[in-house]
């Protein structure tokens, strides 16, 4: 069988369909976000390499690593380089949800819907409230696909 790929974009969306391609994307995210932020932070401040270690109490050659993501950045190191920033680093756990399947196959109308009952499933309804429900869902679906 052969695969035809015409663009990076075919190619990208036949990869996210791997769950192991989307594993690894998910662990290597931070770190490519996280450099970015630094040096965007870094030449917002107009300052060098050397200049940055030197607030951070840390040595030129461990920021370049870390900017080049070659170095695995302890949880110490970062809270200085982010004050030597002169930013704060703020570090949350958010729960992943595959909904690529559904952007794929173009059925948004199933992500909403999914929605929707996480919430319902978190705030009960009586049932004469069940039309009011059910009469808001569709008005909004209309909005959406305006």
């Amino acid at each position: 069988m052969s695969i035809t790929l015409n663009t990076l974009e075919d190619l990208e969306r036949r990869l996210r369909r791997n769950p192991e391609y989307r594993k690894q994307q998910r662990l290597i995210k931070p770190y490519y976000d996280l450099v970015v932020q630094i040096i965007k932070r870094r030449s917002e401040l107009k300052l060098s390499q050397k200049e940055l270690a030197e607030r951070a109490e840390t040595y030129q050659s461990r920021v370049s690593k870390i900017e080049s993501a070659e170095h695995d950045i302890r949880l110490s190191t970062l809270t200085r380089i982010a004050e030597a920033l002169e930013a704060e680093v703020v570090i949350k756990l958010v729960p992943f949800v595959e909904d690529y399947q559904y952007r794929e196959a173009g059925n948004y109308m199933k992500v909403f819907e999914d929605c929707l009952e996480r919430i319902d499933d978190n705030n009960s309804y009586d049932s004469s409230e069940q039309g009011k429900t059910e009469s808001y869902r569709l008005q909004t679906v209309q909005a959406n696909q305006k």
